[in-house]
């Protein structure tokens, strides 16, 4: 990720050498927005806070592909009513009509699936990923 950073700000730097460098002219407005963004982005790497918040963004997008591929293991018919009810709001009669089972099944299926989540081993690791981060 740091070698990103390094290659947009050399990039950006360069931009703007070559721009003033090209003009005899007082800078364009394009001269002044790529300098200006280039020192924001400079101050924003700089900033201490940056380095917490690229650590939180980084964890959230990993918590977040762990519940995602923990759901997408699970088996279609709890899957199936988890996403109506969790993702699209549906209500048990809703979701009893879409899946064309009883009421009693959607929230039997609805209760598996959570306990199915709550176990799971990918949920698990990046939960303990967390605690041994916290540490």
């Amino acid at each position: 990720m740091k070698k990103i950073y390094s290659i947009v700000f050399v990039l950006g730097s360069a931009l703007v050498s070559f721009q003033c460098s090209s003009s005899d002219s007082k800078p364009s407005v394009d001269q002044t927005l790529t300098t200006q963004v280039v020192n924001d982005f400079a101050t924003l790497v700089a900033n201490p806070e940056y380095n917490d918040l690229k650590a939180k963004t980084a964890l959230l997008y990993d918590q977040t592909q762990a519940l995602a591929d923990a759901v997408a293991a699970l088996p279609l018919q709890f899957r199936e009513v988890l996403v109506l009810r969790e993702l699209e709001d549906l209500s048990y009669k809703e979701i009893a009509r879409v899946a064309d089972v009883p009421i009693g099944t959607v929230m039997s299926r609805l209760a598996r699936a959570r306990a199915l989540l709550q176990r799971s081993p990918l949920l698990h690791a990046v939960a303990e990923n967390i605690s041994g981060s916290e540490r």
